[in-house]
């Protein structure tokens, strides 16, 4: 399983160079209407090229597979990656650097999300960038389940993207970002998708 070369456009440029693997990995997201980084972000996905999980108990230690999400996409995971590399002799199970696998600065800003610290706030606490800390929120969200987007999206841009999203389909950021004349971030609006994706889920 090669890794790092040949980015498979449908994963949004996850670096799988598997043939069809990436395709089904896609469906995965596709299936349900959302985009693919809703499911499990590009660094979930270019970990599961490098350790290729067997089981579920392997792929839940996989940076950013969470509880939630092994219990809705393991199975199928596991099975898209048993098949490929069954198919192809290629042996599963390796080992992630720990740190990696435990991302312990992404989850040492949970509880500042928890107390409802803001981006910028939560990014200062920690030492890193605005880019870098809205990584760490996506996990966050899709780790704890999170429903309510307006604790950093205000209430008029959340609302602006829901209506774009329904108007033009939650499949791609890009439309919806057009949808709303470019007058709010994609940053906004993969906070509002994931959110409603965990509303369609049904948070625990």
């Amino acid at each position: 399983l090669s890794v790092g070369l040949g980015l498979h456009r449908g994963l949004a440029g996850v670096a799988f160079a598997v043939p069809g693997a990436g395709v089904r990995f896609a469906a995965e997201a596709t299936d349900r209407g959302v985009p693919a980084f809703v499911v499990f972000s590009d660094a979930s996905l270019r970990d599961m090229a490098r350790c290729r999980p067997s089981t579920k108990k392997s792929l839940r230690e996989v940076h950013g597979v969470g509880d939630q999400r092994l219990v809705e996409y393991g199975e199928k995971f596991v099975e898209v990656i048993g098949e490929y590399c069954n198919a192809n002799g290629i042996s599963q199970d390796a080992a992630l650097p720990s740190s990696r696998n435990k991302s312990p600065k992404a989850h040492s800003t949970f509880s500042y999300f928890d107390q409802g610290m803001s981006l910028k706030e939560v990014a200062d606490k920690v030492g890193r960038t605005l880019s870098t800390t809205q990584g760490y929120l996506e996990e966050y969200i899709k780790e704890k389940i999170v429903v309510k987007s307006t604790r950093w999206v205000d209430e008029s841009n959340d609302a602006k993207i829901r209506d774009a999203a329904k108007r033009v389909g939650f499949e791609r950021l890009k439309p919806i970002f057009e949808e709303l004349s470019g007058k709010i971030s994609y940053d906004e609006i993969r906070i509002v998708l994931l959110c409603l994706e965990n509303e369609e889920s049904g948070p625990n």
